[in-house]
């Protein structure tokens, strides 16, 4: 992860409003943000309410692997295969001690941009509102890659909708 990058001098606005295969998504985390910044990719990470029978859902990432013969455990990218063939990257963008106030950025960035499409944002709904700790810094953060479109048409992924 690398604080410093520039978007060639562009905003991600800039970059969402042109025609340049950017797809990213918008996460909070407590942990290092290059701990957590793809989990979303996982069948571990869900942030879903229980079901009625008090089970927790598995995840559904937007992102899997072209590949449907593939046992369903195998369908999933690790957060060093994204970065590796989907060239995904993450750059921070807010931290606060306050967790309300780095909930509310993430809630704000991913309102403004919840109309677009899958693949072009890279999440279903909206988080779930989260219980705060004491003492930690709280980071929001882009994830990103400009691979993402090649990737399917390419026959690495695809988008599950």
């Amino acid at each position: 992860m690398d604080n410093r990058f520039e978007f060639d001098q562009k905003s991600i606005m800039d970059l969402v409003n042109s025609n340049e295969p950017f797809s990213f998504y918008f996460g909070e985390t407590k942990q290092r943000v290059t701990d957590e910044d793809l989990q979303w990719l996982g069948r571990r990470s869900a942030n879903l309410p229980r079901k009625k029978d008090g089970k927790i859902p598995r995840n559904r990432p937007v992102l899997l692997r072209a590949d449907t013969k593939l046992p369903e455990e195998k369908q999933h990218f690790t957060p060093v295969e994204a970065r590796k063939e989907l060239d995904f990257d993450s750059i921070l963008l807010f931290c606060s001690a306050l967790c309300l106030n780095a909930y509310e950025v993430e809630d704000a960035l991913q309102s403004k941009l919840n109309h677009l499409p899958l693949g072009r944002k890279l999440w279903r709904e909206k988080e779930a509102d989260k219980s705060p700790k004491d003492g930690v810094a709280y980071k929001v953060f882009c994830t990103f890659s400009f691979g993402i479109t090649a990737a399917i048409k390419e026959g690495k992924c695809r988008l599950q909708k």
